[in-house]
């Protein structure tokens, strides 16, 4: 599995994919460029985390519509677009479906590599939220199909009789399991309960 950040930049223009990798060479993640939407669909790993500074008008497939594209396929990068010609409707369209930022052509260096380092925080964010969920995924999937049922009964706020009287089990047997979940998920109360839950399940 890839594990260092990729910058991949996109834009049709030759001479202005140098310029950036110049201007983002002082950054110590990797860089990839690409003069088309295409070529960076067939050539890129997207399992690879990283940010995509794109360009949204050029020959074939749009900016836009690379962006459409990668949510289709369930890729959640971080992208910067670029415009020569950006309207206030194209930014908000593009805000709107998860670009980290919009900005316009020709980019001052320093905006570009704060909107950078913005779009790296934001992945590091998204990969560290995964990586918790994962984990308590994996802690949950411990549980028996009995203290399953129960902890998420507990998050509804239910007594131990109440639950033990709708199961059809003794209030003991309800106290076993919830001694048992909280101590296979790691939770010291319903509320963290609760909130572990939200995490795998919303």
């Amino acid at each position: 599995m890839h594990l260092t950040p990729i910058i991949r930049v996109v834009d049709d223009d030759r001479d202005l994919l140098q310029s950036l990798r110049a201007c983002l060479s002082t950054f110590a993640w990797e860089i990839e460029t690409y003069e088309s939407a295409e070529a960076f669909l067939a050539q890129t790993d997207l399992d690879a985390p990283g940010c995509l500074i794109l360009d949204v008008a050029m020959p074939g497939m749009k900016g836009t519509e690379l962006q459409l594209e990668l949510k289709r396929r369930g890729i959640d990068m971080p992208i910067i677009f670029l415009s020569g010609h950006g309207t206030i409707a194209m930014a908000v369209s593009a805000m709107a479906r998860g670009a980290s930022t919009f900005l316009e052509k020709p980019v001052e260096p320093q905006k570009l590599r704060e909107a950078v380092v913005l779009a790296m925080s934001k992945l590091i964010t998204i990969e560290r939220e995964t990586s918790v969920a994962r984990d308590a995924r994996a802690r949950f999937d411990t549980l028996t199909e009995r203290e399953k049922e129960i902890a998420r009964l507990i998050t509804k706020s239910l007594l131990n009789k109440t639950i033990a009287d709708r199961l059809g089990i003794s209030v003991t047997t309800v106290k076993t399991h919830r001694a048992n979940v909280f101590a296979k998920l790691g939770v010291k109360s319903a509320v963290e309960l609760t909130k572990l839950l939200v995490l795998i399940e919303d």
